[in-house]
C-alpha cells in the first residue's frame, strides 16, 4: 500500500534516509571524542599543576624542617640529644606543617620511615600508626628520591587524595631514622571547576546534539512535504496534459504548434484532415511548405509580429485545402521563456465558411450580422435577457462590456467602406476567439459591439476588458489592398448581481461608462462607479 511521504518521515528512518542519519551521528560522534579528548587533556593538566604545586610545598617545608634539625643538632649536647622534647611537641614544626593546609581540603603530615603517621594536621590520630600512609608512602619510598607525587587512597582519610612527599635528611634529634614531609589535597575539591566545567560542556553537548536531531528531521519532514508536493504537482500537471490532449484531439478547431522558427511540431486531427495529410507529413514541416505558393507569406509575418507586447495575432484569410478553399479565422499566441524570448507559438484557427450568411437562410439573416458573423443587435438583446434571467435563477452576477472603435471613420475615409468592412469583420473574428463559448458577443451596429458576460463580477470582467482593448490595439490587420492598419477602442463596462440586474440598466450604465472613456482620451477602459483604465 501507498505510503504518504510526509507520514512516513515521522518516528524510525526510511532505507533512503540512512546516510543523513550516518552523517550526523558520525559528526555527533566526532565531535564526542574531540571534547573527550579535550576534557581529559584538561584533566591531566590541572592534576599534574596541583601535583608540582603540593610538591614545591613540601619541599620547602621538608628544608625548613631540616635546617631546624640541623640546628637543634648543632646546639645541643649528646645527653640533651637523647632527651630532647617530641617532634609532635615541636612549636616550629607544627607552625611549618600549618603553613601547609593553603586549602579547607588540604592536610600535612610527618610520617615515619615505617609509614606511620607521627604528626599530622588536621589531628586524626593523636600517635603513630604503623604503615597509616599507606602504598602511596611505601611507593615513595621505593623510588629513591627524596621528593615525589602521587594519587590514589589514603588509609585513614575519606577519598582518593593527590599528594607530594619530601623525605628530611636522616640525624634529626632522638633518631637517625629520616622523617617524610606529606601533603595532600582531596581530588574531588582540585578537580571541582573541572567537574562544572565538564557538566556544563556535556549539556551544551547534548542541547547542540538534540538541536541537530531535530533539525534533521525537520529537513526531513520539508523534504517529504517538498517530495509529495512536486508529486502532486506532476500528478496535476499529467492530469492537465491529458485534459488538454483530449480537447485539443477531439475539438473541430485547428490547433498546431510552432517553434520559434516557424517549424510545426504538433498538428491536431482537425487540421490534419483540413490539409488532407498526415500528422507526420505535416510534423517537422516549416508553415509556409504545409499551405499553398500564393500564401506562404501570411504565417510567417504572423510569427514575426509575436516578438513585441502582447504577443498575439490574428487574421482571417482564405485557404486553398484538401475541402476545397475554405475561410479560416487564426489567432496565433506567442510563449515565452523565463528570458523573455520567444520559445514556442500557439495556433488556433476556425473554420468559419458556413458563418457567412446564405440567402435562402431566412433563419440565419434574423439573428446573424452578415459581417462578422456575430448576433444582430436584436438576437443579441434576445439571448441577453434569457442569460440574465438565469443569473436570477442562480443568483450570480452578470457583466456587460459596450465597446466602439476609436476614429473608424478615418479608417473608411482612407481606405473605403470595403476597408472598414474587412477591419469590422476581423474584430468579430478575433471576438470569437477570444471569449467563452458562454459569452454572448453581438454587433451592435455601426463599430459598436456588446458583449454579456455571465457569471462574471466587475473585477474579473475589468481584466477581460482590459485584455480585449489590449488585443484590438495590437491587432494589425492586412487589408486586400496589401496596406495595414491597426485600430483601438473605447470600453464602458457594467456590471450587476442577480437583485438588481436588468438588462436596461446594464445597457445605460455600460453606454455612460463608454461615453466617458470616449470623452478623456479613448483607447481607455471605463467601469461604471469607477475610474478609468488606460489599456
Amino acid at each position: 500500500m501507498h505510503q504518504n511521504p510526509i507520514h512516513a518521515s515521522r518516528g524510525i528512518p526510511r532505507k533512503g534516509d540512512f546516510p543523513a542519519w550516518a552523517s550526523l551521528a558520525l559528526a555527533l560522534a566526532l565531535l564526542a571524542l574531540l571534547l573527550a579528548y579535550q576534557q581529559h587533556s584538561a584533566y591531566r593538566s590541572i592534576i599534574q599543576q596541583h601535583a608540582g604545586h603540593l610538591v614545591a610545598m613540601a619541599r620547602i617545608a621538608g628544608q625548613a624542617l631540616d635546617t631546624h634539625f640541623n640546628e637543634q643538632a648543632g646546639q645541643a649536647s649528646e645527653t640533651q640529644r637523647s632527651e630532647a622534647p617530641a617532634v609532635k611537641d615541636d612549636a616550629y614544626v607544627l607552625s611549618v606543617l600549618a603553613s601547609l593546609r593553603y586549602a579547607p581540603d588540604a592536610w600535612s603530615a610527618l610520617i615515619q620511615d615505617d609509614g606511620g603517621v607521627l604528626l599530622e594536621l588536621p589531628g586524626v590520630s593523636t600517635h603513630a600508626v604503623p604503615d597509616a600512609a599507606g602504598e602511596l608512602f611505601r611507593r615513595h619510598r621505593r623510588s629513591g628520591q627524596r621528593q615525589s607525587a602521587a594519587e590514589g587512597v589514603v588509609q585513614h582519610i575519606r577519598g582518593e587524595q593527590i599528594m607530594a612527599f619530601f623525605t628530611l635528611k636522616p640525624g634529626r634529634p632522638a633518631s637517625s631514622a629520616p622523617l617524610t614531609v606529606a601533603l595532600g589535597r582531596s581530588k574531588n575539591a582540585v578537580l571541582a571547576s573541572w567537574y562544572l566545567a565538564s557538566l556544563i560542556q556535556a549539556g551544551v553537548f547534548l542541547v547542540a546534539a538534540l538541536c541537530a536531531y531535530a533539525g534533521l528531521r525537520a529537513h526531513r519532514r520539508r523534504q517529504a512535504e517538498r517530495t509529495a508536493a512536486a508529486a502532486s504537482a506532476q500528478a496535476h500537471l499529467r492530469a492537465s496534459a491529458e485534459d488538454y490532449s483530449l480537447v485539443v484531439e477531439h475539438t473541430n478547431d485547428l490547433v498546431m504548434r510552432m517553434d520559434a522558427s516557424g517549424r510545426i511540431v504538433y498538428a491536431n486531427p482537425a487540421l490534419c484532415e483540413l490539409l488532407g495529410k498526415t500528422r507526420e507529413q505535416i510534423t517537422g514541416s516549416a508553415v509556409a511548405d504545409i499551405l499553398p505558393a500564393n500564401e506562404k507569406g501570411e504565417f510567417p509575418a504572423g510569427i514575426s509580429a509575436l516578438g513585441s507586447p502582447p504577443h498575439t495575432a490574428s487574421f482571417r484569410r482564405s485557404h486553398r485545402t484538401g475541402k476545397g478553399r475554405r475561410q479560416l479565422c487564426w489567432l496565433f499566441q506567442g510563449l515565452l521563456d523565463p528570458d523573455g524570448h520567444m520559445q514556442e507559438v500557439v495556433a488556433i484557427g476556425r473554420d468559419v465558411t458556413h458563418h457567412a450568411p446564405q440567402p435562402n437562410n431566412l433563419e440565419l439573416l434574423a439573428r446573424q450580422d452578415f459581417l462578422t458573423g456575430l448576433s444582430n443587435r436584436r438576437h443579441f438583446l434576445e439571448q441577453a435577457e434569457i442569460e440574465i434571467e438565469r443569473a436570477r435563477r442562480f443568483k450570480s452576477s452578470t457583466s456587460l462590456l459596450l465597446i466602439d472603435l476609436d476614429h473608424f471613420k478615418a479608417v473608411n475615409d482612407a481606405h473605403g467602406y470595403k476597408a472598414g468592412d474587412q477591419v469590422l469583420a476581423a474584430l468579430g473574428d478575433m471576438l470569437r476567439l477570444s471569449l467563452r463559448w458562454i459569452d454572448i458577443t453581438g454587433r451592435m451596429g455601426g463599430d459598436e459591439f456588446a458583449i454579456l458576460l455571465p457569471a462574471t463580477n466587475m473585477d474579473a470582467a475589468l481584466k477581460v476588458a482590459q485584455r480585449l482593448g489590449t488585443a484590438i490595439h495590437a491587432q494589425e490587420i492586412e487589408l486586400d489592398g496589401g496596406a495595414r492598419v491597426r485600430c483601438a477602442a473605447s470600453i464602458g463596462i457594467s456590471s450587476a448581481d442577480h437583485q438588481d440586474c436588468t438588462l436596461e440598466k446594464l445597457m445605460d450604465q455600460a453606454g455612460l461608462a463608454l461615453h466617458q472613456a470616449k470623452h478623456t482620451g479613448r483607447n481607455r477602459v471605463c467601469a461604471w462607479g469607477q475610474t478609468l483604465y488606460g489599456v
